[in-house]
């Protein structure tokens, strides 16, 4: 089964009481991530960005649950200090153009083993999340 894979690459911001996320992590992939993040990472903010596997259910009061899996992380060019951290969208947008098919192949891999647990839950993969750290 293909993912229905709607890319929107138009970052909202909204508020709502009605959406909780979960975001799957495990130490050993934070600990990698910080680590192959080079020297400058020891001392400064840092981030990634990555692909998703979002799975999301809606109750009938419209309300949401998603379980978010990180698929694929990526890195680009930032400028980086103990309080900041500065780049530029554009070569966060090209390494992701870069992962796509990577991170949609992945995404539709695990999506077909666990589909049977989520049966209630809509598939997207999703570009664009990141995760950051503070030295």
């Amino acid at each position: 089964m293909k993912l229905d894979n709607k890319l929107e690459k138009e970052i909202k911001d909204f508020d709502t009481n009605s959406l909780i996320t979960i975001s799957l992590w495990d130490d050993t992939t934070l600990q990698e991530i910080a680590a192959k993040s080079g020297e400058l990472a020891e001392k400064n903010e840092f981030q990634v960005h990555y692909w998703a596997l979002n799975l999301i259910k809606t109750f009938s009061d419209d309300s949401k649950i998603c379980i978010s899996i990180p698929l694929v992380f990526y890195n680009y060019k930032q400028e980086v200090s103990a309080a900041s951290i500065d780049f530029e969208l554009k070569d966060v947008e090209e390494m992701s153009d870069k992962t796509q098919e990577l991170a949609i192949s992945l995404g539709n891999n695990l999506y077909n083993k666990i589909k049977h647990q989520f049966k209630d839950y809509k598939p997207y993969i999703t570009p664009l999340n990141s995760v950051h750290r503070h030295p």
